[in-house]
């Protein structure tokens, strides 16, 4: 994982969403989420999609997300 891909949603958003880009590769996403259906990961989802981006969802856990979340510090 390159961790600039992190940038795509702040540290801040991701963590009350949830939710990590875990890879990126123009213009597709990877995205872990630990509540995918959750209606505020859907809209970040859609805003994805509109700004040209094709996200695709992964069910997260929270170790997981935890684990990618500590990238933000580089």
């Amino acid at each position: 994982m390159k961790v600039e891909v992190l940038a795509l949603i702040p540290e801040e958003e991701a963590r009350k969403l949830k939710v990590a880009v875990f890879e990126f590769r123009k213009p597709d996403l990877a995205i872990a989420a630990y509540e995918p259906e959750h209606p505020a990961v859907v809209k970040l989802v859609e805003k994805f999609t509109s700004d040209g981006y094709r996200p695709k969802l992964f069910v997260g856990s929270m170790r997981g997300l935890e684990h990618l979340w500590s990238f933000y510090k580089f």
